[in-house]
């Protein structure tokens, strides 16, 4: 017999919501979500190009190398831009 068996818990009562559309998908949270990830224009930029990558690869067609020379500097200059606070203080610290 387990322990929980005798004790009365009174169970909480449910409230019923309607659902809406704006409980479904509450966009404020969706927007403070991609306010967090995207800071700096590079990051809106990197997240643009990996959709109309992934988009142009869905379509069955090609992208050329080019395109994908510019995501990947556009990923280090993120990645440089997010990480710039590390080396000066690391540079300070010296």
């Amino acid at each position: 017999m387990a322990l929980t068996a005798q004790q009365n818990i009174p169970e909480k009562p449910k409230i019923s919501e309607p659902w809406t559309f704006r409980r479904l998908f509450p966009f404020a949270a969706m927007a403070s979500t991609l306010s967090k990830v995207f800071i700096n224009p590079f990051d809106i930029l990197l997240g643009f190009i990996i959709l109309v990558i992934g988009l142009v690869e869905l379509m069955g067609k090609d992208v050329s190398w080019g395109f994908y020379i510019l995501a990947v500097l556009i990923l280090l200059a993120a990645l440089f831009e997010r990480h710039v606070d590390l080396i000066k203080k690391q540079d300070d610290a010296k």
